[in-house]
């Protein structure tokens, strides 16, 4: 881990040393500025916020479908989107169909964090494989449960959705990522019987008993 840490601060002077002369490495470092300020000024404390982490301008568009398919079907959620390059930010600073913007921070322990208690996410999306040590470990320190394939859905505290049943609220990470109809009843049918809830798959959270 500290190899990883080691190499993230490397990177980081590389991309400030190169930053007066080359504007891509500007953007990257100017974007990043004051922001955890800017999280917690723009941010509601009390909004339900599903966090979609896009490397760049391909990622997003392909995470896109997804983005505007939780928008129409979970209004209850704010959309928080974050970039790590700034040809992707640059060009989707302004796109409407989310709620927050931002840079994602360099992954720092420090860092995720910082990043994770001003986001406060319920559920986070992951575009494509990015393997963010640092924010993976706290996810985990929080104890979050996570999924992850081509897409990674990752519900925080175990939090489960109250409008949906058990069903739904096992068959919603698969659901956004387009899994087929058929392949998500089998999983779903398959986990509940793993853990003998067979009978509970059309109740809401809030009658389930600790």
């Amino acid at each position: 881990m500290w190899l990883y840490n080691f190499g993230l601060t490397c990177y980081v002077w590389i991309i400030r040393l190169v930053a007066p002369r080359h504007p891509k490495a500007r953007l990257w470092i100017n974007g990043r500025k004051d922001l955890y300020k800017r999280m917690a000024e723009t941010i509601d404390p009390a909004a339900r916020i599903v966090w979609i982490h896009v490397a760049s301008l391909g990622e997003f568009e392909q995470g896109r479908p997804i983005i505007e398919r939780i928008r129409k079907e979970h209004p209850e959620y704010k959309i928080l989107l974050t970039f790590f390059s700034p040809s992707g930010y640059e060009i989707r600073k302004n796109y409407q169909s989310v709620d927050y913007i931002f840079y994602l921070p360099i992954d720092t322990l420090r860092n995720a964090r910082r990043f994770l208690d001003a986001a406060h996410p319920e559920i986070a999306v992951f575009v494509k494989y990015e393997f963010w040590l640092n924010l993976l470990r706290d996810l985990r320190r929080r104890k979050v449960p996570y999924l992850r394939r081509q897409m990674g859905i990752i519900f925080q505290d175990f939090r489960l959705i109250p409008s949906m049943t058990v069903y739904e609220n096992i068959a919603f990470a698969m659901h956004v990522t387009n899994v087929k109809r058929s392949v998500i009843r089998e999983r779903v049918e398959y986990m509940l019987e793993l853990v003998h809830l067979e009978d509970k798959a059309k109740v809401y959270p809030d009658t389930l008993s600790g």
